[in-house]
């Protein structure tokens, strides 16, 4: 039996994102996105006291800002 993989919103989608679904996203771990948070180049929305998720436009704007120019 294969696992399906998770399908992440389109970049237009308002949608949050998990923490893991995030860190999937970014190919990172769970502790160094947590770590871009409270440094504030990711931000993300705290719902409640722990729970804590990310919207898919600010995702997509930290790739954007962190995009290497072609050839470099």
């Amino acid at each position: 039996m294969t696992a399906k993989k998770k399908q992440i919103p389109a970049a237009d989608d308002q949608s949050l994102l998990r923490p893991k679904d995030t860190a999937d996203l970014l190919g990172v771990s769970e502790r160094y996105l947590s770590t871009l948070s409270r440094r504030g180049e990711l931000p993300f929305v705290r719902l409640g006291r722990r729970a804590i998720r990310y919207s898919r436009p600010d995702v997509a704007a930290f790739i954007d800002r962190h995009r290497s120019p072609p050839g470099k």
